[in-house]
């Protein structure tokens, strides 16, 4: 049957001389077909009965398996293996879950150097979307000598879509090294936030290079605690494992996630692979069970999916490299649990061209249907695809265009259960000058972003990137490492960069058109369709000289209509007019310019040449309305000559007084008020 499969896909597979794209993604793609994929009769009933067991387990129906409790944890069941300890990491110190005001500009995700990546390293970060909703980035750090460590990896989370990261947790040690990385992120109770996991699987060698190096896991919450390291397999002698790819049913399952990791286990002087070898945990890293993929092949850079179905599968995307011939693309698949029994198959043919590197994803809903495979190939940035769960595939359609040159390095893809548009995939050239992203469905990728990666990236890692949902809309989000292995940047679609000019009315100089002090904002993005809620928010600080604030924000729709609310310590709240939300990566509002770009014409006129409009000053308990209630407090301090930082000083002067009442009264004989929609 095998050698049949083979036979087909050489028979089918032609030479391919362009790639084009969007409605062209397919002008050159073929399709190859399998037959439906056979289990074998043990396969099926070990399935059905994994299957009931989970239930149970999920139910809470297992006799004497604890609840999750309030910290996440839950009971520890056994395995038919086990793995040891590992005894010499070293765990950082707790960082805060709290996280401050939004900066002003996009920070790296982490500042430093990073493991330069090689061969079948290239996988030195990974990113995450977790099922709490934040986004998840691990990275190999490069260590200097004077650092006390050799081998070190950090984990940072994202609770608002990529404007800022927080150190989740770090472990390191004193001598080896660490090769490669891939990162799960796991939820035992998605009712319970810190039962959210990160599981972080690697490479590791007691020696300065690869040599020997096992597999080990490392476990911990998203904020930093309860730890849990173990030494996962050892390789056999003169082997080491590398290239690493993590793979869970978590989508559908939460106290009853089984994870697990395929790694290439391959020689030290890297002359073959010795064999593919999946290894899985039934208990969240207590013990795990094996199998081993032996195709005769010298298959590297395997990338694994979970598949569910009836009976669910693991599907593997290997580059098969044959003697003599260029390398193909293979598929290996068996069933989620460990089992020795596979099928294969060759989705190339060997002949025309090189393929390299795939990435694989498989859109996680039950029955699986759509999957998607990237990868290069003489350089071009091509996708391969199944619109019905593996039985045939369309191969060679276009994902990088046929005028962007053959200078393609890496791709990755991923995608999430549902919605419009579930599948990212990102190329990015030799250079790493540009990172391009596509987001759309198999056959349709939708319009190519260029140059996503505002920062130059290496040649020596793979850019990684993750489909989220936000506000029932997915989304794209890319994080690579920067020009000499420095730093680990981000970007997504859902951020943008909003400036506002506005100005506060005690505090206007009509003389020098500017602010008399600086002070702080809050700025809220909210939907213009009621009941008006809120996307995003932040505070900022207003530069006096320009009058105006910059933040990112996150979730601005395009073409849907949006208010901007903003809020002062002594000023009335003000909405802005409705306006579209911008398909441009930045937008300028300028509150100043018109009456009406307040909601309701709800500002007063402070200059007529420049012609400028301010919020009103005096609602100084931010009740909504400026009224005796405030006159009263300002009468108050002014009478107790009180000063400094204080809501009462309209002016801004640090001293209350009889300017600060004058434009409190006059305000409040107009019953100025909010306006709202």
């Amino acid at each position: 049957m095998k050698a049949l499969l083979n036979i087909i896909a050489l028979l089918i597979v032609t030479a391919v001389s362009d790639i084009n794209l969007n409605a062209q993604d397919l002008k050159d793609a073929h399709t190859v077909e399998f037959g439906a994929r056979e289990h074998d009769a043990a396969s099926v009933i070990a399935s059905q009965k994994e299957a009931e067991l989970k239930r149970a387990h999920e139910s809470g129906r297992i006799p004497g398996a604890d609840a999750v409790s309030s910290t996440g944890e839950s009971g520890v069941g056994t395995a038919e293996t086990h793995a040891a300890m590992d005894e010499d990491v070293i765990f950082g110190t707790v960082p805060m879950e709290e996280n401050g005001d939004w900066g002003m500009n996009l920070p790296p995700v982490y500042n430093g150097l990073v493991m330069q990546g090689y061969e079948s390293y290239y996988k030195n970060i990974d990113m995450k979307t977790g099922e709490d909703g934040n986004l998840y980035v691990a990275v190999i750090r490069q260590l200097q000598i004077s650092d006390p460590y050799t081998a070190r990896i950090d984990t940072y989370r994202s609770p608002d879509g990529g404007k800022n990261w927080i150190l989740c947790g770090w472990f390191g040690y004193i001598t080896g090294q660490i090769s490669s990385l891939s990162l799960l992120v796991e939820s035992k109770s998605n009712a319970v936030a810190d039962s959210t996991r990160l599981i972080v699987f690697y490479s590791f060698s007691a020696q300065s290079g690869t040599a020997n190096a096992d597999l080990r896991m490392a476990s911990f919450r998203r904020n930093g605690t309860a730890p849990q390291f173990a030494v996962v397999a050892d390789p056999a002698a003169g082997y080491h494992f590398c290239s690493l790819s993590a793979v869970s049913d978590g989508e559908f399952w939460q106290s009853a996630t089984y994870f697990g990791v395929v790694a290439s286990e391959r020689k030290n002087d890297w002359t073959g692979t010795r064999k593919l070898k999946f290894f899985r945990t039934a208990n969240w890293g207590s013990s795990w069970t094996s199998a081993e993929y032996i195709t005769g092949n010298d298959d590297v850079n395997p990338s694994a999916q979970f598949v569910p179905g009836s009976v669910s599968d693991i599907l593997i995307a290997t580059e098969r490299r044959s003697s003599g011939m260029k390398n193909k693309i293979a598929l290996i698949r068996s069933t989620w649990s460990p089992s020795s029994s596979f099928t294969e198959q060759e989705l190339t043919n060997g002949i025309f061209h090189d393929y390299f590197k795939p990435c694989l994803t498989v859109k996680q809903n039950s029955p699986a249907d759509s999957i998607m495979l990237t990868c290069t190939r003489l350089g071009w940035a091509t996708y391969f695809y199944s619109t019905n769960g593996g039985s045939s595939w369309v191969i060679d359609a276009a994902l990088s265009p046929v005028n962007g040159g053959t200078n393609k390095t890496y791709t990755w893809c991923s995608s999430v259960s549902s919605g419009e548009s579930p599948f990212t995939a990102i190329y990015m050239s030799n250079d790493g000058d540009s990172i391009t992203v596509r987001r759309g469905s198999p056959g349709s990728m939708g319009t190519p972003r260029n140059d996503a990666n505002p920062n130059t990236a290496t040649s020596f890692s793979v850019p990684v990137c993750a489909t989220f949902k936000k506000d029932n809309r997915n989304y794209s989000a890319l994080a690579y490492v920067g020009y000499l292995n420095t730093n680990v940047y981000f970007n997504q679609e859902v951020i943008r960069s909003l400036g506002i000019r506005l100005a506060i009315q005690g505090m206007y100089a009509p003389s020098s058109d500017a602010l008399t002090t600086a002070d702080t904002v809050s700025v809220i993005l909210k939907s213009g369709i009621a009941p008006f809620t809120t996307i995003d928010s932040a505070r900022c600080v207003i530069d006096p000289s320009t009058m105006t604030v910059s933040m990112l924000v996150n979730g601005m729709i395009p073409g849907i209509q949006h208010h901007i609310v903003i809020r002062h310590r002594n000023a009335l709240e003000t909405w802005s007019y409705s306006f579209a939300g911008t398909f441009q990566d930045s937008a300028f509002i300028d509150m100043t310019s018109a009456q009406n770009r307040a909601f309701g014409n709800n500002m007063i006129q402070v200059n007529s040449s420049p012609l400028r409009f301010a919020l009103f000053s005096g609602d100084v308990n931010q009740d909504g309305t400026i009224d005796a209630t405030d006159l009263a407090m300002i009468d108050n301090d002014a009478i107790n000559f009180s000063g400094g930082y204080i809501s009462t000083d309209l002016d801004g002067n640090n001293f209350v007084d009889a300017s600060d009442m004058a434009i409190a009264d006059n305000n409040a004989a107009m019953y100025t008020g909010v306006i709202r929609p």
